[in-house]
């Protein structure tokens, strides 16, 4: 990653995201222009939410988001929320980062456990290294309450140490590529019902703990208005599927 700047580091992540899970196994869903493109203002400067949904493989979905700035094509932030489907025991992939005023002011990373099994033995060591190169250029913040039950111990909620921007963006770099090699060596169906089951009323948890999260839904209100923010959080980001 040659690039530095903050909104540079979140264009580089989100080319690389593409390049790593929209493979031929996956197919891009056509979404309604009211999920698929957001116009919105922060700051007094328009901005355009741009969202790509992927299906296929181990995802149940796979949804790429960006925030750029009309102005001059910045992004001010990049979130992934990788649903898997319940047969592969897959974590849930969250990535939620924000380039704004020189800085990535919040940085939250996760895979989210549905399996306890599968997370402790293939997903804990990634974000064990995920830390490790991170932490001498982060800043820890708080964990949030709505979260405090579906995160796994180990989710990376910070910001970054001005001057560490590039060092962060380069250990989120290589945390993509790891949960890529992890879903390219997953059993798409694990024969196991009650494992199964267990793993999808995680993900249904996980969703419902996501639409509780009242600082990003007053955040998205102020750039898009109320009523489209809470129809893109509630019925489309994190919508709760039928058991």
């Amino acid at each position: 990653m040659e690039t530095t700047s903050p909104s540079q580091i979140l264009s580089t992540l989100c080319e690389q995201a593409l390049g790593l899970f929209a493979g031929p196994t996956l197919r891009e869903e056509v979404l309604p222009d009211h999920y698929a493109k957001l116009q919105g203002a922060i700051r007094g400067h328009a901005v355009t939410l741009h969202t790509r949904r992927f299906v296929g493989g181990v995802w149940r979905s796979l949804t790429i988001a960006t925030i750029v700035r009309q102005a001059d094509g910045e992004l001010c932030s990049l979130t992934i929320v990788g649903l898997p489907t319940s047969s592969s025991l897959l974590p849930i992939l969250g990535v939620d980062l924000i380039a704004l005023q020189g800085t990535l002011s919040l940085v939250a990373v996760d895979l989210s456990p549905t399996d306890e099994q599968l997370f402790v033995e293939q997903a804990s060591p990634i974000l064990q290294t995920l830390l490790q190169q991170a932490q001498a250029v982060l800043v820890p913040r708080k964990r949030p309450a709505f979260c405090h039950d579906t995160f796994s111990p180990l989710a990376l909620i910070c910001a970054a140490r001005p001057g560490g921007e590039l060092r962060l963006g380069e250990s989120i770099a290589e945390f993509l590529t790891q949960v890529q090699a992890l879903c390219a060596r997953t059993t798409l169906v694990v024969n196991d019902d009650r494992r199964q089951q267990s793993a999808w009323q995680r993900q249904r948890a996980w969703l419902r703990s996501e639409q509780e999260n009242r600082k990003e839904a007053n955040a998205m209100s102020l750039i898009f208005g109320e009523q489209i923010a809470s129809r893109y959080l509630q019925e489309f980001l994190f919508e709760v599927p039928h058991e």
